[in-house]
């Protein structure tokens, strides 16, 4: 089946095919189940919330990625976007992804901010350029690892103020053992 419809010189160009179970825009020969294809220009996709004033927290869109387990329908990811807390006009796109638990867990989230983006891992409301909720780990074997700053490099290790009367240290290993303690009395 196709769908084709006539431009300004009344001429019959096609727009959509549909070939068994593929359709395609723009192509007339589809390769995935929606394939949409735009002659030398970006081809885009568009989901799009329509109404009245959004308010904070309520959804855009998103795109969910179901699979069959054991007969039943299970989602194994999903990308949302929506209207973060800060503001109805900033939105964030959370990155979620299927747990042992069986939960989607949120693992990225792209936050938009009065100055600009910030990205959060574990959190969904980053308040720094990147937020980390976990442990980091850096592995590579081939390269040095370099972190450097053109002003102060402040290592905090109560950055969040939450410990308490608790005294944090920072503490460096190298290979599982400790090299050296800066405790809280410096």
């Amino acid at each position: 089946h196709t769908n084709t419809s006539g431009d300004a010189n009344n001429t019959v160009a096609e727009q959509m095919r549909i070939a068994g179970n593929k359709v395609g825009i723009g192509t007339t020969s589809p390769s995935t189940k929606l394939h949409i294809n735009s002659l030398n220009a970006e081809a885009s996709l568009t989901l799009s919330r329509d109404g009245n004033n959004i308010i904070s927290g309520q959804g855009v869109g998103s795109i969910v990625f179901p699979a069959d387990y054991n007969g039943t329908p299970t989602n194994y990811g999903e990308i949302v976007t929506y209207a973060n807390a800060l503001s109805s006009l900033r939105g964030s796109i959370d990155f979620k992804v299927k747990s042992t638990s069986g939960n989607l867990l949120t693992g990225l989230t792209v936050y938009g901010t009065s100055s600009g983006v910030n990205v959060g891992i574990g959190t969904t409301s980053p308040d720094e350029k990147l937020v980390v909720n976990g442990n980091i780990l850096i592995s590579d074997t081939s390269n040095d690892k370099y972190f450097g700053s053109n002003v102060n490099l402040i290592l905090n290790a109560d950055a969040d103020g939450n410990s308490g009367s608790s005294a944090r240290n920072i503490i460096f290993q190298n290979r599982g053992s400790e090299k050296m303690r800066i405790d809280s009395e410096g």
